[in-house]
This record gives structure tokens, sequence and C-alpha cells, in this order.
């Protein structure tokens, strides 16, 4: 079954690329852009979305993106929202709005993640395991959880690292050293079997 989507971003380039990438994929497809909040409301009144991609960085004027996810969730309950961001302060808006929104995709993550990030959701939305091209090389390259488990730190290390954040990025957010931050991730990529970094994207959190 076709997703719909539509992206909410005052970015041309980021979010016209975007649109390429998704329409790529035979079960998804980009319906809609928007700039604005006002754009966005009224594409969904008049249009079919079942997913939304929100920029958590709006434009001066513009109503801000904890506030704006509160609206959506309340008069559109039905669409699955996923915030887009790129520093620290964006994925704290993520947390924020954790019971609202179905992920965050950091904006650097590559496109082959974005198309697994969102096809995670679409299998939500319609309860059967998702089928794109990258699904045999995902089950491959995601090894299961060995007999050692992950500390409390390293599972959070491994939850920020898989939300977009860069070891820099999660040293400053835990108050910690960039050196300490990479041995917990190191540890932790040992424990899961895996060995390069964009296998982190394709673990299921929820298995740790």
């Amino acid at each position: 079954m076709i997703k719909n989507i539509t992206i909410l971003d005052d970015h041309p380039l980021f979010s016209a690329g975007l649109k390429i990438i998704i329409n790529q994929d035979p079960l998804l497809v980009v319906r809609d852009i928007c700039k604005t909040s006002i754009e966005l409301f009224f594409s969904l009144t008049f249009g079919s979305t079942d997913i939304l991609l929100v920029d958590c960085s709006r434009p001066a004027g513009e109503i801000n993106a904890h506030d704006l996810v509160k609206k959506l969730h309340k008069e559109f309950p039905d669409i699955a929202l996923i915030l887009m961001g790129e520093n620290s302060f964006h994925l704290q808006i993520a947390e924020q709005c954790s019971g609202m929104i179905e992920d965050y995709f950091c904006k650097t993550l590559s496109p082959e993640c974005y198309l697994i990030g969102l096809h995670r959701v679409r299998e939500k939305l319609v309860g059967e395991p998702y089928n794109i091209i990258y699904q045999s090389e995902t089950k491959k390259s995601v090894a299961p959880l060995s007999h050692e488990r992950l500390s409390a730190k390293e599972k959070s290390i491994i939850e920020y690292l898989h939300s977009g954040m860069s070891v820099t990025e999660t040293a400053a957010r835990v108050n910690r050293s960039v050196k300490t931050i990479s041995t917990q991730k190191r540890n932790a990529m040992r424990k899961l079997g895996i060995k390069q970094n964009r296998d982190i994207y394709r673990l299921n959190l929820n298995e740790l």
C-alpha cells in the first residue's frame, strides 16, 4: 500500500532533494512540499497525507516546532509525524514531543537511512514488513544481540547516535568527553556485533 508523504521545510534544495529520494521508492510518494505552517494546514485539509516530515528549524514569525507538533497531533491524529533536525537543540525538541511523533531524523542522514526510517514508520501504519531494495542488506548487516548486554550508559549513547547525533554532539549532550563517548560507542558496537556506523541506524532500539 502506497503511503503519501508531505514535507514542511523552507529550504528548497533540501526538500526538493528529499522528494527525489523518496519518490524513487515504489511504496512512498511525496504529495506536497510546504514552506510555512499556513501552507501546511491548508494542504492537510484538502489532501491525503499518511506521513508528515516537519523541519524543527522554523523561520522567523512561524509557530515553533513544539507547539506546531502539538497542534498537528490534535487536529490530525491519524498522521504519523516525523521531526527533522540538525543539532542537539532539535533533538531536545523531539524528546519533548516523544509522545506525539513517530521518529526523529537527523538531516545529515544518508538517503538510504531516510528510506529505512520512513519504511519503519510505514510498517507501523500498515502492519506489514517493509519491502525495499535495502531490506536484504539491512537484515544481514544488523546482527542479533550478543550475550553481552549493553550497560545503561552504552544504551543511552547508542540511542543518541541512532537519532543522528554525532559523537561530538552526544558528548556535549551528556556532558562527557569525546574520548569517553567514543569508547562507549566502540564497546556497544562490539557487543551488538556491528562494525559500521550506518548499522547503528538500522538497529531496533526496542530490542536493546
